[in-house]
């Protein structure tokens, strides 16, 4: 394991460690996520036969979810001009919310 992969214990950067911390942490946060996410991969089963070849129920449900993560946890959430929401504002962006979403999808 490189050092920067045990820096970000398998997350593609701080940010999104961070946002997982945050989110895994927080038992209310966890179990809301991980109920999104049964409920997406249930969703696209029962659509399974929709999906091209190239899709599975994970990987549509992945898409979703992190959509879904995106939206619910930075939408009109940084409003000021501050330098500190600036930061906070590019920050956010470099969240890997795909990775997040493969975190909540993952059998456990």
């Amino acid at each position: 394991m490189t050092q920067q992969e045990q820096r970000y214990q398998r997350w593609t950067n701080d940010e999104t460690l961070a946002a997982a911390v945050c989110l895994e942490f927080d038992a209310r946060r966890r179990t809301y996520w991980k109920a999104v996410a049964e409920a997406y991969k249930e969703e696209v089963c029962s659509v399974k036969h929709l999906l091209a070849d190239c899709w599975t129920v994970q990987s549509v449900a992945r898409i979703l979810l992190a959509d879904k993560l995106q939206i619910e946890l930075t939408l009109d959430r940084i409003q000021g001009f501050s330098l500190q929401d600036d930061i906070l504002r590019r920050s956010i962006n470099h969240v890997n919310w795909l990775d997040i979403a493969d975190h909540f999808l993952a059998d456990e």
